[in-house]
């Protein structure tokens, strides 16, 4: 049997970690981010031999998120079949595009499917949070990319438990990114000084945004969430320069990607901008992803 399913991808402009409960569905964060149409499409189909094999964009790899997914989908069905998971990314991997949660979130809804185990869409996801979070390679993602669109995660935990929201955008709107390179997720989950330092900013500004729920102070604090975190002369260069143009940045967490949203119409010029300040990074556009993950038709 063969499924597959697509997720948005999504960045997180800022956050508060939240992750000491026993029990893996009420760890998460607080927080607040935007999805992307830029989606992820993961195929599974079952085959006879046990065990996980992982693609993305055909080529082998580990995908560990993905892989837990797909084992604890596979002691859930019994037997001895396999899975073979195919990823198609469109966006860099490990760059605060929250690729892992996308394809953990797709493996769980097409997995299902394939192996005919009837899972609700809650499950699926609360399947993919769980994985996330103990591998620590995300924390919110997944109920961000739950709820869709410009969301706000006034409540930490899994789809079901954590309480999220979406901010309205008059108009239509997009994403612009300046990415220049992968970053370790889980070394900053780890870190104590890294982890401190984020709960004492992302704590007093996850609880703004849910007073004011509008696109300018996200922008606000996301880009100074950035700013107040610590970032090189380049980072701080690009940021000012596109401050002086009328456009806040912030960094993706985590990721070496700058972002910022904007009308569609102003999607243009700003990616000309960015590519003559930042020539060797790559500039991404994405229209705002207001819907969840869905089986492929």
């Amino acid at each position: 049997m063969k499924s597959a399913a697509l997720c948005p991808t999504h960045i997180t402009g800022f956050f508060e970690i939240r992750d000491s409960a026993p029990d893996l569905l009420r760890r998460g964060s607080r927080g607040a981010g935007v999805n992307l149409t830029k989606e992820v499409e993961t195929e599974v189909e079952t085959v006879a031999e046990s065990g996980v094999l992982t693609l993305i964009n055909g080529i082998g790899a580990d995908a560990r998120v993905s892989r837990r997914v797909a084992e604890r989908l596979l002691a859930l069905a019994g037997g001895s079949q396999g899975l073979v998971i195919r990823h198609a990314i469109p966006v860099p991997v490990g760059s605060g595009f929250g690729t892992s949660g996308a394809g953990a979130i797709g493996v769980a809804i097409a997995g299902s499917a394939a192996l005919g185990l009837g899972l609700t869409r809650l499950e699926a996801y609360q399947l993919a949070h769980s994985a996330e979070v103990e591998l620590r390679t995300g924390l919110g993602t997944v109920l961000g990319q739950f709820c869709g669109g410009l969301e706000v995660r006034e409540k930490e935990g899994a789809p079901g438990i954590g309480n999220v929201f979406q901010i309205p955008l008059s108009g239509k709107h997009a994403v612009v990114a300046l990415h220049n390179g992968p970053m370790l997720t889980s070394e900053f989950l780890s870190d104590p000084g890294y982890r401190k330092k984020i709960n004492e900013i992302g704590g007093a500004y996850s609880d703004e945004i849910c007073r004011k729920r509008d696109l300018s102070t996200f922008l606000s604090l996301a880009h100074d969430f950035s700013m107040r975190l610590g970032l090189s002369e380049q980072y701080l260069r690009v940021m000012n320069n596109a401050r002086s143009y009328g456009y806040l940045l912030g960094m993706a967490m985590f990721g070496h990607t700058l972002f910022t949203i904007v009308r569609e119409n102003e999607t243009t010029e700003l990616a000309q901008r960015m590519r003559k300040e930042w020539k060797d990074g790559q500039v991404i556009v994405s229209s705002v992803e207001t819907e969840s993950a869905r089986l492929a038709a």
